[in-house]
């Protein structure tokens, strides 16, 4: 048997809308994302992309790549993880995080462009 993957959340942010967005104590999931969190545009969001996931991974990729960047919240992330297999997670998967839950449905094709 495969074990799930497993993580651990750095940060949890929300922002009025746009980036950078900024770590708080805690939030709770509501149907189209965090309580207290919004979306610049309109196709950002929504029941389908409510909630994004990046890695300490990825900043310190970004930042081998010569990209300046601090987190938590420097790419709108709304969840920092760290040590979370992103590769194993599919469309569907559901992430339990504290008494929430959400699921995988999307991934940011601006974030993940080559």
């Amino acid at each position: 048997m495969t074990a799930e993957p497993s993580g651990r959340v750095v940060a949890v942010c929300l922002g009025p809308g746009g980036i950078p967005k900024h770590p708080v104590a805690e939030a709770r999931v509501g149907e189209l994302g965090l309580d207290g969190d919004a979306h610049r545009y309109h196709l950002h969001g929504g029941a389908d992309r409510a909630v994004c996931l990046f890695s300490v991974e990825n900043y310190a990729s970004l930042r081998g790549d010569g990209v300046a960047c601090e987190p938590p919240g420097a790419f709108g992330e709304n969840v920092l993880t760290e040590g979370l297999d992103e590769e194993r997670l599919g469309i569907g998967d559901r992430l339990a995080i504290g008494d929430e839950s959400c699921s995988r449905s999307t991934t940011c094709a601006s974030l993940a462009s080559p």
